[in-house]
């Protein structure tokens, strides 16, 4: 190519360049900004690490989109504020958006861009962080699906009110007060008539449903098999392929399996939970910490015991240690029940 020709073709690409750069300044200081008549589209965003809901406003005519939302880091329960802004001449083709997060409980904020790009079926915004925000945000692309928008003046029946976290493909997702079981392609899998949908685990999720004036949880798996009945207060999703259930006007906790056979009695006043919500994680490698009649112990998945109820607190396994109070002291101890010394 001769050099001419080449220099031009480079001069343009850097016109081009300044120019996109000089717009995107322009709508993040509000001078280009999308049109008074432009609709506002809510996405929400979830995944194992993280929540996100924005409202954005984007502009075809002029490329301006404008954004804000919330989000909240599961792992370390913390939520920030969200604001965006770009332009974005071809949304299809993706553009890159830079995004403000701001934490609300002290107030740090974390600037970052993200490559954005709007799928139209289902219709939904696709996000690829260009450098990590943050160590506990995911660094794989996340879905911004469409839903409603609470505040709208007129309720588009097809899109959904909130939309929960997708796990092993499904996600559970609410209208009209009722949940449905929804796949990442937003197709229906479980009708919406379920009062409560929760967190997808080895393909099981737990269920609430009215029995009198009495609102009982079950679980079933993502087909609509009813693996325990409504019968309980509280009920976890399988892991390593047993569940923890308290059975309405029982004493406590009490194990089963995936036939629905109860591993132990209802005696057991505590689990521990080894993380937040929304996957709680009650079962980890292969034990589960509980407590009866005031001691901590540890079952296997089979419901035996498997280290004595004989501390005054324990937690779950991680990395094949415990963390267990005795005698007022903090330990470790294997799997075995042995004290690790370091």
């Amino acid at each position: 190519m001769p050099r001419f020709i080449a220099f031009c073709w480079f001069a343009l690409f850097l016109a081009a360049c300044a120019d996109s750069s000089d717009r995107s300044a322009a709508v993040a200081s509000g001078e280009l900004r999308p049109s008074k008549d432009t609709p506002t589209h809510c996405y929400i965003a979830q995944h194992a690490d993280l929540r996100e809901s924005v409202a954005i406003t984007y502009d075809p005519a002029n490329g301006a989109i404008v954004g804000t939302g919330e989000g909240w880091l599961y792992d370390t329960d913390r939520s920030y504020s969200i604001e965006i802004s770009a332009h974005c001449p071809n949304a299809q083709k993706g553009c890159i958006l830079k995004i403000r997060r701001q934490f609300l409980d002290d107030g740090s904020i974390f600037h970052n861009q993200e490559n954005w790009h709007l799928q139209s079926q289902p219709q939904q915004w696709r996000s690829q962080p260009i450098e990590r925000w943050h160590s506990s945000a995911p660094s794989l692309p996340l879905r911004y699906y469409r839903i409603h928008c609470f505040d709208a003046a007129f309720k588009d029946d097809k899109l959904w009110d909130d939309i929960h976290i997708f796990n092993e493909g499904f996600a559970p997702a609410q209208r009209a007060g009722k949940y449905a079981l929804i796949d990442t392609n937003l197709r229906e899998r479980l009708p919406a008539q379920y009062l409560e949908l929760g967190f997808i685990n080895e393909g099981t999720m737990v269920f609430a449903e009215n029995i009198g004036s009495t609102q009982l949880r079950g679980i079933i798996d993502t087909t609509g098999k009813i693996l325990l009945p409504a019968q309980y207060t509280m009920a976890t999703p399988f892991y390593e392929g047993a569940a923890w259930a308290m059975p309405f006007r029982g004493k406590g906790w009490q194990l089963f399996d995936k036939t629905g056979k109860a591993l132990t009695d209802d005696g057991f006043n505590a689990i521990h939970f080894s993380d937040l919500q929304p996957n709680q994680k009650p079962i980890k490698e292969g034990l589960s910490a509980v407590e009866r009649q005031g001691k901590w112990g540890f079952l296997d998945t089979a419901g035996k015991t498997a280290i004595p109820f004989k501390y005054e607190f324990a937690r779950n396994f991680q990395n094949g240690r415990a963390e267990v109070a005795l005698d007022g002291k903090t330990l470790y101890i294997d799997q075995k029940g042995n004290t690790i010394t370091e």
